[in-house]
């Protein structure tokens, strides 16, 4: 527990790497001492969890996607154990699968890799109900499609877009280029 807070304290300083370094090591002794479903054992997996997204945000891609893969880790055997099936683990499994697939397989053209981390986003998104979410990974699965030369579905592209906006989300300037830049395409060939 106090390698924990010297995480968390060294994330609120803004040293990044010396929080991730004792919050993962928190974990890992967490989830050897504890249960995983142990309330420690998942607030460390929630400060990970915030640390990969602020590594992402600082362009760490290697070692973001290096954290939401023990985090996948992690909570996938939350749920196969049957310990943990809430809507936050759910969700943060899926939402490790995104981001591994938008900012590791895409870039580095791993296409079959990242759709299957988009199908499972958006099926574990869909199931738990959240629809905005689910648009979000259906966009990008589209755009994958897109950048791949495989066959897109413009009709799923406009429901997820029309979702997006009708919730006011920036992300809907995503769905929204992808639409134009296929229409324009599909035009200058005639189609």
């Amino acid at each position: 527990r106090t390698t924990s807070n010297l995480g968390w304290l060294y994330d609120r300083k803004g040293d990044y790497y010396a929080a991730v370094f004792h919050t993962r090591r928190a974990l890992s002794v967490l989830q050897k001492v504890l249960e995983l479903a142990h309330p420690w054992t998942v607030e460390a997996a929630n400060q990970l969890f915030k640390l990969a997204g602020k590594l992402r945000d600082r362009k760490d891609i290697g070692q973001a996607a290096e954290l939401y893969r023990v985090l996948l880790s992690t909570c996938e055997r939350m749920v196969e154990d049957a310990r943990e099936r809430s809507a936050e683990v759910l969700s943060r499994v899926a939402i490790c699968h995104n981001e591994l697939a938008f900012h590791v397989d895409v870039p580095a053209g791993n296409w079959k890799d990242a759709e299957d981390h988009y199908r499972k986003a958006k099926d574990i998104l869909s199931k738990i109900r959240l629809p905005i979410e689910t648009a979000n990974v259906e966009i990008n699965l589209q755009t994958l499609f897109y950048r791949s030369g495989q066959g897109i579905d413009v009709e799923r592209i406009r429901d997820a877009t029309r979702i997006l906006e009708e919730a006011k989300d920036q992300r809907v300037r995503k769905g929204e280029e992808l639409l134009r830049t296929v229409l324009e395409k599909r035009s200058s060939k005639g189609e």
